[in-house]
Parts: C-alpha cells; structure tokens; sequence
C-alpha cells in the first residue's frame, strides 16, 4: 500500500459526493478502473483491494454513493438508478481527460455489481468501456429468507409506502466499528435494484461488453447460482466460482488467488480486443 497514493477529491461530481482516487506512483496507469461499491459499504472500506491494482499500474476512481460513506443523504438511500449511471458518465468522461487512450475498466460489487452491469446494458457512456468485473453481484434475491422480504418491500412499495430497517449484516461483522459502515435497508432502492435485477436477467438485454462476474459458492448474501445463470445466457460474460470464499471475495482467504485470476484475465481479455 505504500506504493500508492491515495488523492481524495469532492469537486467532481458536485457537493455531497465524497470520491476518491488510488493512483500509481508514478502517475502513469496503464489501465483506468471505476470502483462501484455494495450496499452499506464506502469506497474506503475497499482500501487494501484497491490499492492492490494500483501497486500494479491501475488508477481507481470511485464515489460514495448517495446515502453512503461521506456522501450525502438519508443512509441507504441511493437515489435514481440515472442519478447513479450519470455519475460513472461523468467519471468515464474525466479519466479519458485525465489519461486518453487507457483501457477502462468497470468494477462493482454487491449492489455496486447490480448498477454495472445495468451499466454495461444501458448506460450512455458504456462504449467507452473495456472491460467489466463484477464480484458477487445482486443480481435478484430469490432464496429464503430474502425472497420472503422482497415480497414485503414490494407490497410496501405498490402502497406508495417506504420505509427503512436496519440489522447487523453478517457480511459487516469484522467492521461494527467503522462508522461509515451502516446496516440499513430502504425498501425503494431495495426493490429499484430488484427490479434491474429482473432486467439484467431479460435475455434480450444483451451484454457487448465482455465482462468477468466472480462468485463465492459459500455466499449466502447474494446468489452465485443466478450469476453463473446469467453467464450461460451471453457469450461474453466469463463466470468464476471460487469454493471457499463467501462473500467479500477481498476479504477472503483466497484473495490473493482471486486478485491473480482478475489480473490474468484482464491482460488475456485486453489482448483479443
């Protein structure tokens, strides 16, 4: 991690939106990665991972979403999946400012793994894309007793009624006392990313960007068995189940395998682009 500098900078993307920058110290990437974080997490909670790909020439750039970390808003609360899309435009716009001609690669996890790969179907910006990675994506909670609550936030939802609840995740457990993290839900944005879920699992909603989506086969958050589904529908999509790894696949006793496998990936996907 000393071989990294860490920059963070709010002028991006207007006030309330906390972002933050880990670049080589050199200053010369040879690739460009934008970070979307997962729900009730923030950027810094990634430190160390991201920090890995800087140490190996790749400047991250990401933001705490609305809702989340030092960014603005009631916690959970996310906003408009186009509030979300236009910030990763306006990120995709400044790094090819900042370094023309760089590879770009979008990254999100959890949640964040929802959003781009919603991304890499719809958003303005996604030609300027290269590559995608998306690490244990909520794609649709449909195991129990996930499928039981998405049927609750979606009656509350057709009432017009919404509301938050908060519970101490699992998945945070080795982080009670950060106080960026929280564990609350909103049922809107729970059922908005439901709802892309749905969408990202339309076959027609094709994916021309080719694209990694990893998974822990002991992830009981999310489900690895709809990402590897989601996979066998496009051609593009390369899915990897690593056996002994929950959730935060960062975090795991395998990351160091996993950092390798992302890392060779990359450089063979870059080379037949």
């Amino acid at each position: 991690m000393s071989s990294s500098v860490e920059i963070h900078n709010k002028s991006w993307y207007g006030d309330g939106i906390y972002a933050t920058q880990f670049l080589p110290v050199d200053n010369n990437p040879k690739r460009i990665m934008i970070f979307i974080h997962g729900l009730g997490a923030h950027v810094l909670f990634y430190k160390e991972w991201l920090c890995r790909f800087a140490e190996h020439g790749v400047a991250v750039f990401s933001f705490d979403m609305k809702g989340h970390g030092r960014s603005m808003g009631p916690r959970a609360v996310i906003g408009s999946y186009q509030d979300i899309f236009a910030l990763i435009d306006q990120s995709v716009e400044k790094v090819q400012m900042l370094f023309p001609d760089r590879p770009i690669l979008l990254y999100g996890h959890s949640m964040g793994g929802n959003i781009a790969l919603r991304y890499l179907q719809t958003g303005e910006k996604r030609s300027k894309v290269s590559l995608g990675i998306i690490s244990a994506p909520w794609i649709l909670f449909d195991h129990f007793p996930y499928s039981g609550f998405t049927r609750l936030c979606q009656w509350f939802s057709k009432k017009g009624i919404q509301f938050q609840f908060s519970r101490k995740w699992k998945l945070f457990s080795s982080d009670l006392n950060d106080p960026l993290i929280h564990y609350k839900v909103d049922t809107q944005t729970f059922v908005d990313a439901q709802n892309q879920g749905k969408k990202i699992m339309d076959r027609d909603n094709t994916f021309e960007i080719k694209t990694l989506i990893l998974h822990g086969a002991l992830d009981r958050m999310t489900s690895p068995k709809t990402s590897q589904l989601l996979a066998s529908y496009h051609d593009r999509i390369d899915f990897k189940l690593f056996d002994k790894t929950k959730h935060h696949l960062h975090r795991s006793d395998e990351r160091d395998v996993i950092f390798e496998y992302i890392n060779n990936w990359i450089d063979e996907s870059l080379r037949n682009i």
